[in-house]
């Protein structure tokens, strides 16, 4: 049973501790952000590799970073009923 968690939070990690009754355990999460590159002025990672615990449990690898790009109005049009959505 666990009775509260409390997270500490920063800019790449994310530390929390799980409180159950009579042990505490203690997580890490971290994002570490990885070969920067700039594109159009803005500076972003194209990896980004996750953590938990000091051990890696996945990585994002962007293939492209588009900003500013047109997007069609349709896509946020609320649609006429839920079968629509197939």
């Amino acid at each position: 049973e666990i009775l509260f968690v409390r997270i500490q939070d920063t800019c790449v990690a994310h530390c929390f501790d799980i409180f159950r009754r009579g042990e505490i355990e203690e997580a890490t999460e971290e994002d570490r952000l990885e070969k920067p590159i700039t594109i159009d002025g803005i500076t972003a990672p194209w990896v980004i590799d996750h953590f938990i615990a000091g051990k890696q449990s996945s990585r994002i690898t962007y293939e492209s970073i588009e900003y500013n790009r047109p997007i069609s109005d349709s896509l946020f049009a609320k649609p006429a009923s839920i079968k629509g959505l197939k």
